[in-house]
C-alpha cells in the first residue's frame, strides 16, 4: 500500500490543479493523448500503477460477515 501511497502523493498536482494555468495545460494534454506517438502512455502508466498496489485479500464470507455485523 506505501508504494501506491506514494504515487499519489506525487500526482495530486496533476490529478487537481491549483492554477486556471494548470487547469488549461492538463486539458490540453488530455486533448493530444489519441494523436500523440505515445498515445498507450495512459494504458501503460495505469497498468504499472495497478499493478504496483498489492491489496491484501479477504474470503469473501468474511466481508459479508463484516457487512451483516453493521448498524
Amino acid at each position: 500500500m506505501a508504494k501506491g501511497q506514494k504515487q499519489a502523493l506525487g500526482s495530486k498536482d496533476f490529478l487537481a490543479p491549483a492554477t486556471q494555468k494548470k487547469i488549461a495545460q492538463v486539458q490540453r494534454f488530455y486533448k493530444m493523448l489519441p494523436y500523440l506517438p505515445v498515445k498507450h502512455l495512459m494504458k501503460y502508466l495505469t497498468a504499472r500503477t495497478a499493478t504496483g498496489i498489492k491489496c491484501p485479500t479477504t474470503e469473501p464470507r468474511a466481508i459479508l460477515a463484516a457487512l451483516a455485523d453493521l448498524p
